[in-house]
């Protein structure tokens, strides 16, 4: 995802005033542990 387009989404989230905690996480690079532990509730990004 282009920085531009993270900074914006991150921007977006932190002027809501949705109750929820928005990560964002390259899991390309993560453990294979919580990679397995998160990967059903992932969403992918589609430029």
């Amino acid at each position: 995802m282009p920085i531009d387009v993270l900074s914006d989404i991150k921007t977006q989230f932190d002027k809501s005033y949705l109750p929820y905690i928005v990560n964002f996480t390259d899991y390309n690079v993560v453990d294979e542990h919580f990679y397995n532990l998160i990967k059903d509730d992932l969403v992918s990004y589609d430029a």
